[in-house]
């Protein structure tokens, strides 16, 4: 090897290497915030699937006249937990036209694995009340 070129490249190696410990310790710090968040989030979300009510729980709620059955897909537990609310919300009503709770979970929620079960629902209970839309 040229020695002209050994300083120059052990200058450049030296600062190569101070350049990634200085990145490295930025790069492993917000790891460590990110497996700290992640492992944050992992819990809430575990601590949440344990309230959130299983497929079982919302086919035993009976709102309707026929069980809320899944046939889309999967379920969810931010699914679970907002329809539980909705149906709460929907059995709690005072008006009979009122089906504003089932609604706004369709909205928010607009394919879920309970679409089949929950629009013959709607169909029957427009039936059942005088709505044919």
């Amino acid at each position: 090897m040229n020695r002209r070129l050994v300083l120059p490249l052990c200058v450049t190696a030296f600062v190569a290497v101070t350049n990634f410990e200085k990145q490295w310790t930025r790069v492993s710090e917000k790891l460590t915030a990110q497996v700290h968040a992640t492992s944050l989030r992992s819990r809430v979300a575990l601590r949440s699937s344990k309230m959130a009510p299983s497929d079982a729980d919302i086919f035993r709620l009976r709102a309707f006249p026929e069980p809320l059955v899944p046939t889309g897909g999967t379920t969810f537990a931010e699914e679970n937990v907002a329809l539980r609310v909705a149906i709460n919300a929907y059995k709690e009503r005072t008006n009979q036209d009122d089906h504003s709770p089932i609604l706004a979970f369709l909205d928010r929620f607009p394919n879920p694995a309970r679409l089949p079960a929950l629009l013959t629902n709607l169909g029957l209970e427009y039936r059942r009340t005088g709505w044919f839309l």
